[in-house]
């Protein structure tokens, strides 16, 4: 158990291990720990609240009296209109229940607005000193974890999150995405290798064709162009049709890949519908990236399809 060695010591302080389990002289160190202590918390890094509920902790216990402490016995009684009526939860049911699910459809019995519950349990009145033991602190989907527990941690709460897991689980998304994304550099650039080699071809196969626009007024620039647009025409192509492909094949992998998932989930609820996700912004820089591959694939051809000299163009063959 967390902090059992701390929850060991406070109950030896507080008298509540039995003393067959004691030595006479771990009694003897007790006692004298026991009525030292209080004097000396100023030489522990405690605040001055820290020292307040230690002292709390170590006064000895109030002698046992037939009066219940806070009123215990008392009730309180209002009249509501009943909105709506919540079914319970069958047995099956709560064991689907994740942590992200809400708590109280689970636990709780009625419903009530904050005002009016605050009214009800305000006329209880350890429930007004006693204030609460916890609380939820939900974040939503997509913002800071670790910033919102640091901030409630600084306010002198404890808290229990997944803030640590969750740095683990994108630390280890962030190096399976980074060797996909290597692989996916690398296959650009045999690709581009790919589109360079074919339009050098390209040129020699049409050096002749060169050479009589060249003949008829063409400038180098206006060459240069030609087979940097043809490029750049092979990008948009290639990127549509790689698009389509990939969005065809992921409304298949996307029920497949789900039904995977179900099987390791164990009945629950998967947070999303969805496991391939098409956002506006990818189809188009997806575009435009295929675009400058090719035409930074296409700018040597076209550099050299440009220097050709008219005449030895039109020997050619």
């Amino acid at each position: 158990m967390r902090n059992s060695s701390s929850l060991a010591l406070a109950r030896a302080l507080l008298g509540q291990r039995p003393p067959e389990e004691l030595t006479l002289s771990q009694l003897l160190v007790l006692e004298k720990l026991r009525t030292n202590l209080p004097n000396k918390l100023g030489a522990f890094n405690l605040s001055a609240a820290e020292q307040a509920e230690l002292k709390k902790l170590l006064e000895p216990p109030a002698e046992p009296t037939d009066e219940r402490p806070g009123e215990s016995g008392k009730t309180a009684t209002a009249t509501f209109r009943i909105c709506g009526v919540v079914s319970r939860l069958t047995r099956v049911e709560r064991k689907k229940l994740t942590p992200l699910d809400a708590w109280e459809l689970g636990q709780g019995d009625a419903f009530l607005p904050p005002a009016t519950g605050d009214r009800l349990f305000q006329q209880l009145p350890w429930h007004k000193e006693g204030g609460f033991m916890s609380a939820d602190v939900r974040v939503t989907p997509g913002g800071d974890l670790p910033t919102v527990v640091k901030r409630v941690e600084d306010l002198g709460f404890r808290t229990h999150s997944g803030a640590k897991w969750f740095a683990a689980a994108k630390r280890e998304v962030t190096l399976i995405a980074a060797g996909l994304n290597l692989f996916a550099f690398i296959a650009l650039f045999v690709a581009a290798v790919g589109i360079t080699n074919t339009l050098v071809t390209s040129v020699v196969e049409r050096t002749k064709e060169i050479g009589v626009l060249r003949a008829v007024g063409a400038t180098r620039g206006q060459v240069m162009g030609l087979f940097l647009s043809e490029g750049a025409l092979i990008g948009v192509f290639g990127a549509a049709a790689g698009l389509a492909l990939a969005r065809g094949l992921a409304a298949w992998a996307d029920g497949w890949v789900q039904g995977l998932i179900a099987g390791q989930m164990d009945g629950q609820k998967m947070l999303s519908t969805t496991i391939f996700v098409f956002p506006a912004w990818l189809w188009v820089s997806s575009v435009a990236f295929a675009v400058g591959v090719t035409t930074l694939a296409a700018l040597y051809p076209a550099r050299r399809a440009a220097q050709i000299h008219p005449i030895e163009a039109l020997r050619y063959g």
